[in-house]
């Protein structure tokens, strides 16, 4: 089953071909699509090489939480766990 995500990522890699071999400039164009303007200036800052992806900031999130430091509110703590959980007993299943 194909999910609204799935749909939106064909499109644009579809209509615009250079995103398949950019993830940051398929970040900025799914972000557009969901109502996002920036200016020139703020896409070029984000597809400046040297700039961090997202993916890059929220994996050193993770680790840097999974040592113990600055730590999620209980709310976002537990929100994660029942999702981790969630994906745990779906791939159990597949399996």
């Amino acid at each position: 089953m194909e999910k609204n995500i799935d749909k939106l990522v064909i499109k644009i890699l579809k209509e615009y071909p250079e995103t398949r071999n950019n993830d940051k400039l398929l970040v900025i164009k799914v972000w557009q699509y969901q109502g996002l303007r920036l200016t020139d200036q703020q896409i070029n800052f984000l597809l400046n090489k040297y700039t961090y992806n997202s993916e890059s900031i929220t994996r050193s999130r993770r680790e840097i939480q999974s040592r113990g430091l600055y730590k999620a509110d209980p709310d976002t703590q537990k929100q994660r766990t029942i999702f981790e959980e969630s994906i745990e007993k779906k791939f159990s299943v597949a399996l």
